[in-house]
């Protein structure tokens, strides 16, 4: 299981406990290898085991989270916990506060039409029929707090609202360094080629065993919830739980600028993508549970497995014939 979650602080008389989150957004990129490449760098500082049985993708997750402040408040950062991370020190992320800012891929990230005014870092778009103006921030660092992927990510600078409720935007990527956490393989065998994703978002059930408890007490109500799971078109849906808000095949060259650090993204490559979102606020008392399982079709993977399958079988006859 995944758990997604945002937190505020523990002492509610700290500023940054002051804020709401309008919307939260959650990518997951499943990007596969060249052949070639795992092959050869699979080993490269993993267990001898990786080289036997390799992964053949790379995954990324794309974070984007739209807070509203309140007058007179301030936030210099933000908790929250992540997925299919380590804890190996601080997470090595990428900032997307300029791709946001990019005229050719926000009306992408958004699905409709964006106005940016780049000097003062805001853009502007229609929501639920009344335009809307977000300050798009830029993440200056994420600390990993220890707690079984708890992160705090700090901005480049304090989200301040002044004389009104003030809404500000950030975005950033990671590389999945634990993908068994989010892609959790079905098995071995030839019916069990593909994964089973599990993401809970504000599910108190993932946090009773953390160093801190229950943390539900200072979860952070979340108005709305888009996620959305991108994978090659060899894998299809077998099940799902609730069911999609639609499915797509992803435009590979227009998406190409903002893949360009989920390496070895290929636009050769279909992609087929799939949105869930949710229809009421989710909260520790009202969770959202998003399910998915992915089955691999006869692609070359599965084809080297029976190959593998039908060469050993003269082996295993004459290991049988040892054996009885």
């Amino acid at each position: 299981m995944s758990l997604i979650g945002v937190y505020s602080s523990r002492d509610f008389s700290d500023e940054n406990s002051y804020f709401e989150v309008e919307a939260l957004h959650f990518n997951l990129w499943i990007i596969p290898q060249r052949k070639r490449d795992v092959i050869f760098n699979c080993h490269n500082g993993k267990p001898l085991w990786s080289f036997i049985f390799p992964r053949f993708s790379r995954n990324y997750i794309d974070v984007g989270l739209r807070i509203k402040v309140i007058p007179g408040g301030g936030l210099n950062w933000v908790d929250l916990h992540l997925p299919a991370t380590n804890s190996n020190g601080d997470l090595n992320f990428f900032d997307l506060s300029e791709v946001v800012l990019d005229d050719r891929m926000n009306d992408l990230l958004f699905g409709r039409k964006v106005d940016v005014d780049k000097e003062k870092r805001t853009i502007s778009y229609y929501r639920d029929g009344k335009s809307v103006q977000d300050e798009v921030v830029k993440v200056q660092k994420i600390t990993d707090l220890k707690s079984n992927g708890r992160f705090r990510v700090e901005f480049a600078e304090p989200l301040k609202a002044q004389y009104s409720e003030s809404y500000f935007y950030i975005r950033f990527r990671y590389e999945c360094q634990n993908s068994d956490e989010i892609l959790n393989k079905k098995g071995w065998g030839f019916a069990k080629a593909g994964f089973v994703i599990d993401v809970r978002l504000n599910d108190i059930r993932e946090t009773v065993d953390f160093a801190e408890m229950n943390q539900s007490y200072n979860m952070k109500d979340v108005k709305e919830f888009n996620a959305f799971v991108v994978h090659p078109t060899n894998y299809m849906r077998s099940a799902q739980s609730p069911n999609v808000h639609y499915s797509r095949l992803l435009e590979p060259n227009a998406w190409r600028p903002y893949l360009v650090t989920c390496e070895p993204y290929s636009d050769k490559q279909k992609y087929v993508i799939n949105q869930w979102k949710t229809t009421g606020v989710v909260s520790s008392a009202e969770p959202y549970r998003m399910f998915a399982q992915l089955q691999n079709e006869f692609g070359l993977n599965v084809f080297i497995v029976y190959i593998g399958g039908i060469l050993s079988l003269p082996f295993l006859s004459w290991l049988a014939s040892l054996i009885y």
